[in-house]
C-alpha cells in the first residue's frame, strides 16, 4: 500500500482552502459552545417558571 501513486494538491489550493475552511471551522466551534450555554441556561430557567417566554419576547422587543 505504501508503494500506490497518490494524488496531492498543489500547495497553493491547499492553502486556499485552509483560509477559508479553518476560520469556518472556528466559527462552528464558537456557535456550538453558544448552542450547549444557552440550551443549558433554558433549561435552568424555564422548567422553574421563574422565565416566561412572553417575557422573553417583550424582553428581546426592547433590546432590539
Amino acid at each position: 500500500m505504501h508503494n500506490l501513486p497518490t494524488l496531492m494538491p498543489p500547495v497553493g489550493l491547499i492553502h486556499a482552502f485552509e483560509s477559508i475552511a479553518i476560520p469556518s471551522l472556528k466559527r462552528q466551534r464558537v456557535n456550538e459552545q453558544a448552542s450547549i450555554t444557552l440550551a443549558a441556561l433554558r433549561d435552568t430557567l424555564l422548567p422553574k417558571g421563574e422565565l416566561r417566554v412572553k417575557d422573553v419576547e417583550r424582553f428581546v422587543e426592547r433590546t432590539a
